[in-house]
């Protein structure tokens, strides 16, 4: 049976097994978080931790279980847009996924209620004459922070409230780089003041 929920999903199943890592009484699932380093201060603080789901068996950037938290990604379905079969998967950095289905009502994608994701999904421009094809998507959460992806699913840009943003850059099938915040060139002297011109 395919579960595309794998995270975290009854809290009442769930028990501390030490800093960082819950087990899953129900499904045996053990999540565990290691986090590396973060940031404070103005602008989009930003933090890095290693993520373990033991239930996940898609090789990811790192290993079978492994990922980290930006590790987002889309999968669509190639459904076509603005119908009521239209059908995109989201795998979040924990592993789980959630399932978002076209709303009529609403006008852009919505998780099924399953899956207790309460996030809108919208295609964005259409690159192609096919109506399945279009150039990226954006996944908005209920606290308003945006989630750019683009057309081959991975995650381009993180935009909180406040237009801050972090921007990710792939080097090929690999790796990629993060930067953020907004760029401010200031130039000083060695005194401390700025020069003149």
């Amino acid at each position: 049976m395919y579960e595309p929920n794998l995270g975290s999903q009854d809290s009442m199943a769930e028990f501390a097994m030490g800093p960082g890592a819950t087990a899953n009484g129900a499904t045996g699932n053990l999540n565990f978080r290691l986090p590396l380093f973060s940031s404070k201060g103005v602008g989009f603080a930003t933090s890095f931790a290693l993520l373990h789901n033991s239930l996940e068996a898609d090789w990811g950037v790192m290993s079978n279980g492994w990922s980290h938290n930006y590790s987002l990604h889309i999968i669509d379905g190639a459904t076509g847009g603005t119908n009521n079969q239209d059908s995109i998967t989201v795998a979040f950095a924990d592993g789980s996924k959630a399932i978002y289905r076209y709303s009529s009502t609403y006008g852009y994608l919505v998780a099924d209620g399953e899956y207790g994701v309460f996030s809108k999904l919208e295609r964005l421009s259409s690159s192609s004459s096919a109506e399945w094809v279009y150039s990226g998507y954006r996944l908005t959460t209920k606290y308003g922070v945006q989630y750019d992806f683009r057309e081959d699913g991975k995650l381009e840009t993180i935009t909180d409230v406040n237009s801050n943003t972090m921007d990710f850059h792939y080097a090929g099938d690999s790796g990629y780089r993060a930067r953020s915040g907004r760029s401010r060139t200031r130039r000083r002297t060695w005194a401390g003041r700025r020069p003149a011109g």
